[in-house]
């Protein structure tokens, strides 16, 4: 769901933080937007999740979610993480093939 979210097109692609005004997001806050609303919510442009605030990781609420270790989205052996990706201006396509890939690792 989150692959194809990144490359649907729906989503602008931001940089330093889940949301930004403008409504771009960084590859975890598109994971975030996935969220069934009973889980947890925007506000503004923060995620909450069980009072768990964050403006630039994911919540451990949205991590426990989607199944990951990480809040940064961390693949150890390959020493990748997709927040520095997403913010070194690789495009969500190209995250996208690396979650496909080490979604285990996540």
């Amino acid at each position: 769901m989150w692959v194809q979210a990144l490359r649907s097109g729906e989503y602008r692609q931001g940089r330093g933080r889940l949301k930004r005004e403008d409504g771009a997001m960084c590859c975890l806050g598109v994971l975030c937007d996935l969220v069934p609303s009973e889980v947890g919510k925007w506000n503004r442009l923060a995620f909450e999740m069980a009072g768990d605030q964050n403006e630039a990781h994911l919540p451990k609420s949205a991590r426990d979610w989607a199944g990951m270790c990480s809040q940064a989205g961390m693949v150890n052996h390959i020493k990748v993480q997709l927040t520095k990706l997403n913010d070194d201006g690789a495009t969500f396509s190209e995250i996208a093939d690396i979650i496909e890939k080490h979604w285990e690792e996540l």
